[in-house]
């Protein structure tokens, strides 16, 4: 499939769609989002990967908090440039931030082996 092209088609769409809304930061969050939705299928495609070995499931929950932590971080970004920031905002900022730490550390710490399993 052509995803660099779904990703493209996605991110001006959004920008067009947004545009209104957000003005210049429409372009941003546009291609922020159709980032994410790109990572979240090629996770959903790693998954199939890692299915095979048991002794990887904890990196299932890696693959899968990803995207979604880096959407939650864009989407409280938006809402603290448009509206009164709230507290309910920096949480899930800082909850998204946190996941992303933790999530990199263990696939630093497990690199090789994953490496091992997408070559299989």
């Amino acid at each position: 499939m052509h995803y660099p092209l779904i990703e493209s088609v996605i991110s001006v769409v959004l920008t067009i769609f947004l545009i209104s809304s957000y003005g210049m930061y429409a372009v941003p969050i546009g291609l922020a989002i159709s980032a994410s939705l790109i990572l979240f299928i090629y996770s959903f495609k790693l998954l199939n990967i890692l299915d095979e070995h048991s002794y990887f499931i904890r990196y299932k929950f890696i693959f899968l908090i990803y995207p979604l932590s880096t959407f939650i971080f864009i989407i409280g970004l938006v809402e603290a440039k448009k509206e009164s920031i709230d507290i309910l905002i920096y949480m899930l900022n800082f909850v998204s931030v946190l996941a992303l730490i933790i999530g990199g550390y263990l696939v630093l710490r497990k690199a090789k082996n994953i490496k091992k399993i997408l070559e299989v």
